[in-house]
């Protein structure tokens, strides 16, 4: 199948009349979006991404016209403006000029032979430039891989305190829910530091081994247990220079807290069963879904390493506390997904992007990642509101399982998330009470009940 290289152009007119003649006149070289309000024109632009915006400039007056052009250029998205104009005034046209669209027209005679070919120039350009910024990234390596994604304060937050934090050398500590992608900013760091060269290792201390964890840490010598028959490196030794990710930082077992605490300090470890002392260079990482202060006080955390990782705390935040950034998420996976299974992008009606707003994404960017790979399984063609509920219900049962298993849960716990789910759904106290065989004086205690 070739790719459609047709531009993607949304129209901003508010008159059919003229919507109708863009039509004619750019429907077998474009794939023409209409909108007829800069509010509905922003709307859009914030949820696709479109190569060319055609716009009429009195909206329903010039000064909307003008506020609507420095919205968009102030989005930085690449996309080339043209302005149409019914009004004549010289200064007027200076004014739009000096704001850097790419062209300016009369609404004349003219419009219908000259405006299909400065789209067509325009779109060169934007191809042109996309294709320097690839080869710019290309150029900077896999930092291009791990962007910070989002519209938002908190998004544009993130971004400049990765570049800031890229180039200390100290611990930092990433803290925040399951699948924010606190693991994502933390490569995000790594591929912007000096160290990007250098390998970036990631360690999930909650799968590793109690019996094997030192020698996965910190390796070991031939011998140095029954079935060591070879000397192994160890995650430290196999960073040297990089940047180490201890994921998952609070499930780490405390004796290895201490020699953790050395390697930091003292910028060296022995390997299992040798006394030759090993140097390394490498700057540390940490995440966590856990409170680590309130782990201190039940006696699961060392102090004194909490100190030492805290060098930088940096808390991301779960999309539902920035629903703003839930279709940026949702047009990144999609996009990402397609790309990397060669997959056609699908249709998505406009009302999956109203839902995605409402909804609470509890397993956050990965609960959303799985729902896209489900969606293109079972809708590769067009995604719909509907779809997208249906798969949710799987959705919501993974990740409250997830949710119970990581967090390690008690049952009393577990029963109060379950209730809390019925009564969301339901918002019937009664028929909660009956489907969990409790009175409403047990209901009310599970849904007051605090939960991490």
């Amino acid at each position: 199948m070739t790719k459609d290289k047709r531009p993607q152009v949304v129209v901003v007119e508010d008159q059919i009349n003229w919507r109708r003649l863009y039509k004619l006149w750019l429907k077998n070289s474009c794939h023409l979006t209409f909108c007829s309000t800069p509010f509905e024109a922003l709307d859009r632009l914030h949820q696709f991404r479109f190569d060319i915006v055609i716009m009429d400039l009195g909206l329903p007056t010039p000064d909307e016209g003008i506020r609507l052009i420095r919205k968009i250029a102030s989005m930085g998205d690449g996309s080339k403006t043209i302005v149409v104009s019914a009004f004549t005034e010289r200064s007027l046209h200076l004014e739009v000029q000096k704001l850097g669209v790419y062209a300016l027209f009369n609404k004349d005679e003219r419009l219908e032979s000259e405006l299909p070919i400065i789209v067509r120039k325009a779109y060169e350009m934007v191809v042109l430039e996309q294709e320097n910024v690839f080869l710019r990234q290309q150029f900077r390596g896999k930092e291009a891989d791990y962007q910070i994604v989002g519209v938002s304060d908190f998004a544009r937050q993130l971004r400049q305190k990765a570049q800031s934090l890229s180039q200390a050398d100290t611990p930092v500590l990433i803290t925040g829910p399951t699948g924010v992608g606190k693991n994502h900013f933390a490569k995000r760091i790594h591929y912007l530091s000096p160290r990007r060269e250098k390998p970036f290792v990631a360690i999930n201390c909650a799968n590793l081994s109690p019996h094997l964890v030192e020698s996965e840490l910190f390796g070991h010598v031939r011998g140095a247990f029954t079935g060591a028959e070879t000397s192994k490196q160890g995650k430290f030794e196999l960073a040297e220079g990089g940047t180490v990710l201890l994921d998952e930082i609070g499930e780490l077992p405390l004796p290895m807290q201490a020699k953790l605490l050395q390697v930091i300090e003292e910028k060296s470890f022995f390997p299992l069963g040798s006394d030759v002392e090993k140097k390394v260079d490498v700057r540390i990482l940490a995440s966590t879904n856990r409170d680590l202060r309130e782990e201190i006080q039940k006696g699961n955390f060392r102090e004194d390493l909490y100190y030492r990782l805290t060098g930088f705390t940096i808390h991301i935040l779960p999309l539902s506390s920035r629903p703003e950034d839930i279709p940026v998420f949702f047009n990144h996976l999609l996009n990402r997904i397609c790309e990397d299974e060669s997959l056609p992008l699908p249709e998505v009606s406009p009302e999956v992007y109203q839902l995605i707003q409402k909804l609470p994404w509890p397993g956050n960017i990965r609960e959303m990642k799985n729902v896209i790979t489900r969606l293109l399984l079972f809708h590769p063609r067009k995604i719909t509101a509907q779809d997208l509920l249906e798969n949710l219900s799987s959705s919501v049962s993974e990740n409250f399982m997830e949710t119970a298993v990581q967090k390690r849960y008690s049952l009393k716990k577990v029963a109060a998330l379950y209730a809390r789910e019925l009564y969301r759904q339901l918002n019937n106290k009664s028929a909660v009470a009956r489907i969990l065989e409790v009175d409403i004086k047990t209901l009310n205690r599970y849904l007051k009940m605090k939960i991490d």
